[in-house]
């Protein structure tokens, strides 16, 4: 069974704003980097349209594996969603 409650969007927006902050690129950036709209990604931003990744990653926690997003370079932190 899926937890729902163990990986969420608002989770995952979290995440997307620290990353962006951190890079400190803008959203307009992301978009064009990813080919969205800004739109998107200010959606994205407030937890809107993320019920897929959050569904993927509920499947792969259900599986028993962690979802870890590490950034590349020194130091290197990891977040674990869940």
């Amino acid at each position: 069974m899926i937890d729902p409650e163990c990986i969420t969007a608002r989770i995952l927006a979290q995440e997307l704003r620290r990353m962006i902050d951190g890079a400190g690129v803008s959203p307009a950036w992301v978009g064009a980097a990813a080919g969205v709209s800004d739109d998107a990604v200010l959606a994205w931003l407030k937890g809107e349209h993320l019920k897929k990744p959050v569904q993927l990653f509920a499947v792969v926690d259900a599986l028993g594996y962690d979802v870890v997003f590490r950034k590349r370079g020194n130091p290197r932190r990891t977040v674990r969603l869940g």
